[in-house]
């Protein structure tokens, strides 16, 4: 198998993974309260209540037990429990927790469970959006995760900012209109892979400057004077100065969001995710997405040749993903059809 899907919510299914399994986690979770992705059930109370009972944003703000009408949540209503009737709603869905300290809680707890899987030299690049509160306030979700993943043990290598050239309009007139999200680069220990050669970018240096032409020498600076003193470790210089093969990947990414045709509200464009395969997953090796959706990363990860498992708690997204996968698997065939590559044994296309 090239792929696998496994249904059912992330921490639960992580537990059928094998330890050092996994070479690379490409991931989006849930936002924190942006919608209902209507995975939750009612148990108890009566049976006739809708159990939906639109709030006020000013009850909204008093009991975040509610949300706003108009900003594109499947359901409005209670959370946890319906005041009319006392039905409780059960729902292991991440991204409707009551309160953002429990959000944020939940995903630490996630992430910590994944480190068994992930291999000692594995990475996890996540994928987050923030939000706004009923009194205006940024919540700053990203990056309340990224410290609190570091406080739990987490490397945090890199804050990569996703800047869209189509972002979606918003009718505020007191702040700028939101066209970024971030992608933080996570790793378990100091040495991890990446690939930097396989995401680099073209060099912009003038031609006419022959210090970065091919053939150029290498620039050491340890012996400067300059480079000598101070509180900082000197600088070694270049070992190369030939920019002719490309520079190395700076962290804005300025891409345009994606259209799936399918029933799912938030997917990734596919060249967001080529880089982060490409860095961190060597070729034949596993990618792994938590929340994996209408399918993106595990069809990226198997169509740049490497194996994928995605996790989903939501079943109506699982045909969605297969769909996706027999397009990529037909794709693949009809290119390599003609190839004399020999055939994958199956212990190398076997799957953890």
């Amino acid at each position: 198998m090239i792929y696998r899907v496994l249904p059912g919510e992330a921490q639960t299914q992580l537990t059928h993974l094998d330890m050092a399994s996994i070479d690379c986690v490409i991931t989006s979770p849930p936002y924190f309260q942006l919608r209902d992705y209507q995975t939750g059930q009612w148990e108890g109370g009566d049976p006739e209540c809708s159990h939906a009972v639109r709030l006020t944003p000013s009850a909204a703000s008093s009991t975040l037990q509610g949300f706003k009408a108009g900003v594109g949540h499947a359901h409005e209503g209670f959370a946890d429990a319906c005041p009319r009737c006392g039905a409780v709603r059960v729902d292991e869905q991440l991204g409707m927790e009551p309160t953002l300290e429990a959000y944020v809680a939940r995903l630490v707890s996630v992430f910590r469970d994944l480190r068994r899987v992930l291999k000692p030299t594995g990475t996890a690049w996540l994928n987050l959006g923030d939000s706004f509160a009923p009194d205006k306030q940024l919540r700053g979700v990203p990056w309340r995760v990224a410290f609190a993943l570091q406080d739990d043990g987490w490397i945090l290598r890199s804050d990569i900012v996703w800047a869209k050239t189509q972002p979606l309009p918003e009718s505020v007139r007191d702040r700028p209109t939101r066209s970024h999200e971030y992608i933080f680069l996570l790793a378990a220990q100091p040495h991890y892979y990446y690939d930097a050669v396989a995401v680099k970018e073209p060099a912009v240096t003038p031609t006419y400057d022959r210090r970065y032409g091919p053939g150029a020498p290498p620039r050491h600076r340890e012996q400067e004077a300059w480079n000598q003193h101070g509180p900082y470790k000197p600088h070694r210089g270049f070992s190369s100065m030939d920019s002719s093969q490309g520079r190395n990947r700076r962290d804005v990414w300025t891409l345009a969001t994606a259209r799936f045709l399918g029933a799912h509200f938030a997917t990734f464009p596919e060249a967001l995710v080529e880089p982060m395969v490409l860095a961190g997953c060597p070729p034949g090796g596993v990618v792994l997405d938590l929340f994996a959706g209408s399918g993106t990363t595990l069809a990226v990860a198997v169509r740049l040749g490497r194996r994928a498992i995605g996790i989903e708690l939501n079943p109506d997204y699982l045909p969605l993903i297969e769909a996706r996968m027999a397009d990529v698997r037909v794709r693949q065939i009809s290119l390599f059809a003609d190839a004399a590559a020999p055939s994958p044994s199956p212990e190398e296309e076997a799957l953890p």
